[in-house]
């Protein structure tokens, strides 16, 4: 009997715990596809460094700059 009831704890605390698994989430915070904010990233290439700049919302990317001097201007535009 007492082997019957230690099981039938364990069966029910599993039980719970796959239903506190299954519920929904009450967390309604918005999230945005990106982390606002400017990011700067800097390379070598066949003429000089090259920095690209990108500026980017929550939602979407609102601007890229690409500082490329020493490069050929039909390659790197």
């Amino acid at each position: 009997m007492r082997k019957l009831s230690s099981i039938s704890l364990v069966l029910i605390a599993i039980f719970m715990l796959i239903i506190a698994g299954c519920s929904n989430s009450t967390n309604t915070e918005e999230k945005g596809k990106f982390n606002a904010g400017t990011y700067e990233g800097v390379s070598n290439g066949h003429g000089g460094e090259i920095k690209a700049t990108v500026t980017v919302s929550k939602d979407k990317i609102e601007k890229i700059e690409i500082s490329a001097d020493g490069e050929t201007g039909s390659i790197s535009d």
